[in-house]
């Protein structure tokens, strides 16, 4: 019986997207048994793709996860994250009377800061591929994959119109592809120098912050970049716990119980620690801001009218590059 056309170009695909990815259990080589299965070749653990999400989680992930996931779908609904499939299309783009607006209004200025340098860096994406790291509902993925580049969305959530999920209007209203993984931030099961870029917006603080810029680290290229945006990072971690606890009390009066704990991270970043943390591990580090130069003068008049006030968090793009 001949394969069609079709069914052969997807296993090409899959076969592509494996030799990218390595067992979650033991890091063992993935193989394609099934268009929608594969199986190390080490500890013969079998991985399947499920509604066109390669499930990469072990039995103890799922369950370690499972009250963060539980908890974060909950408070994403609350807050309005979930519409219509004409929004998501629209982003980074959103009414200014949108409850999300400011968030949007960060990430469109990042966007353009990051597409600017993208295009300065790549001259050519086609045999580039990209990580979009904590990749929530895709709309960076969708970018990163129309710039050209071979895009991979990893998250942990895969529930509801705010997740993972949501990638296939992308795919489909584009004639995109972005590969999608579930799977862990601060171990991702990918393997050593496949990238050329990862991305992370507005998704680092939640995991461990050393051990996601390690891992990072290991899966970029020589010469890869690692771009960090849309994240809170404030100057001392005192204006950060403030602004968790914060947050923490608007989410409790929001949905009627505390929010649980986060994967592994503080909820927001600390620049000093960011810095020589991304140095340690052998990045060249640079921070680019996205602010208006009225915003940076408002700052700063703020700290010297108000001393006691909590500092305001600041969202620039941070470049990690790993040496050549």
């Amino acid at each position: 019986m001949s394969t069609s056309p079709e069914r052969l170009s997807a296993g090409l695909q899959v076969d592509d997207l494996l030799r990218h990815l390595r067992c979650p259990r033991c890091a063992g080589t993935l193989v394609r048994v099934e268009p929608d299965e594969a199986s190390c070749t080490v500890c013969h653990t079998h991985v399947r793709c499920l509604d066109g999400i390669w499930r990469l989680l072990t039995d103890e992930q799922v369950a370690r996860y499972a009250p963060f996931l539980e908890s974060y779908v909950k408070i994403r609904s609350r807050e309005g994250w979930e519409r219509n499939a004409a929004y998501y299309l629209r982003l980074p783009g959103v009414d200014k009377d949108d409850p999300q607006a400011e968030v949007w209004r960060i990430r469109r200025r990042s966007l353009r800061v990051l597409e600017r340098i993208l295009q300065r860096r790549f001259s050519s994406t086609q045999e580039n591929w990209a990580l979009d790291l904590g990749a929530g509902n895709c709309w960076l993925s969708r970018r990163l994959a129309k710039l050209g580049f071979r895009t991979v969305a990893l998250d942990l959530n895969t529930v509801g119109r705010d997740s993972l999920a949501r990638g296939q209007l992308y795919i489909e209203y584009d004639d995109l592809q972005i590969h999608r993984i579930q799977a862990s931030m601060d171990q991702p099961p990918l393997t050593d120098n496949a990238f050329a870029l990862c991305t992370v917006s507005g998704a680092i603080y939640y995991a461990n912050l050393e051990a996601t810029l390690a891992s990072v680290y290991r899966i970029l290229q020589p010469g890869g970049i690692l771009a960090i945006t849309d994240s809170p990072i404030y100057s001392k971690s005192t204006y950060g716990l403030q602004m968790a606890q914060e947050q923490r009390a608007r989410i409790t009066s929001l949905v009627g119980q505390e929010p649980a704990p986060l994967p592994g991270g503080d909820g927001f970043l600390v620049w000093p620690n960011l810095k020589s943390t991304m140095e340690q591990i052998g990045f060249g580090v640079q921070a680019i801001s996205v602010a208006r130069p009225l915003g940076r003068i408002r700052r700063l008049i703020s700290r010297v009218l108000a001393p006691g006030r909590r500092e305001e968090a600041s969202f620039p793009v941070i470049l990690g590059q790993k040496p050549q």
